[in-house]
């Protein structure tokens, strides 16, 4: 899933932003003007100009993402402009910024919440809640006093887990909790790369689902959560909830493996189980979550 965000800089008046002498030689150079740095967005499938969509039979940008950030650094390093917008405002999906000539930086956060992925700027780590749905996009932009227009793409960075529980839910059962294990790090701005801390424990993010009534007894029951960090290899372990605790021995599905924008399917029985056994388990990854499944 991708979604697009169209770019425009309009030429204003002359200002005065920084002390330094005109160079008209490089544009990486700034002079004493100013220009809007404008990044519009609206759905695809508005008449003319769609400015950001998402790529799939749902086109609308609220239904997907419900909050955004947007960073803006010059070629130092130094961040010039930060918008957080939720879906609710106004404005939603369209960001303004007055610089003068040079290289600029822009980064693109969309989250499927309205709390939105926050950012440790000293350290440029993106952090955020692993079950939220992520999208993201660096852009570099060059100013150099007059108009530019071009298109950005945020591109789908989570993952999809969805169990697959093959046998019938007993109706003594309340509910199962999945727990994703990922080795400890930290998520870097720049280009998403995932920096591992091998001193530290793995991160364990917890998601409980009640079984509701009608689905006591029936078989193939499935349950989806979002994965973060698909470039490293996952630990999913499931405890059995009965009467508000766990009950039985703890299933560990090892070396579990995520991609971008796909969904990893686990299917097998549990609650059969009287050790814990991994080889039950059916792991496959389904690209583009509508496609034909890939068997690992």
């Amino acid at each position: 899933m991708k979604i697009v965000i169209p770019t425009t800089l309009l030429a204003l008046g002359v200002l005065t932003l920084f002390s330094c002498k005109k160079d008209h030689k490089s544009p990486t150079q700034t002079d004493d003007k100013l220009y809007t740095l404008n990044f519009s967005t609206k759905p695809k499938l508005t008449t003319m100009q769609s400015k950001l969509a998402v790529n799939s039979t749902d086109t609308a940008l609220t239904k997907n993402v419900k909050y955004l950030t947007y960073l803006l650094y010059d070629s130092q390093g130094n961040l010039k402009k930060q918008v957080n917008q939720d879906s609710a405002s106004a404005n939603f999906g369209t960001f303004t910024t007055q610089v003068p000539n040079g290289t600029f930086y822009a980064y693109f956060l969309g989250n499927s919440t309205i709390y939105g992925a926050s950012v440790r700027l000293s350290d440029n780590i993106i952090y955020r809640d692993s079950r939220l749905d992520m999208f993201y996009k660096a852009d570099t932009v060059v100013v150099n006093g007059s108009n530019v227009n071009g298109n950005v793409t945020m591109n789908r960075i989570s993952s999809l887990l969805e169990l697959n529980i093959e046998d019938a839910i007993p109706n003594v059962i309340s509910g199962i909790s999945i727990t994703d294990f990922v080795p400890a790090g930290v998520l870097l701005l720049k280009d998403t790369t995932y920096a591992t801390i091998n001193s530290s424990p793995d991160y364990g993010y917890l998601h409980s689902y009640l079984f509701t009534n009608a689905q006591k007894g029936t078989h193939n029951v499935k349950i989806r959560m979002a994965v973060f960090v698909p470039q490293v290899l996952h630990t999913i372990t499931l405890n059995i909830i009965e009467n508000g605790r766990y009950i039985g021995h703890t299933i560990t599905i090892k070396n579990v493996r995520f991609m971008a924008n796909a969904k990893t399917i686990l299917s097998g029985t549990v609650f059969d189980k009287a050790i814990n056994n991994q080889g039950d388990f059916h792991i496959s990854i389904e690209p583009g979550w509508d496609t034909i499944n890939v068997n690992l």
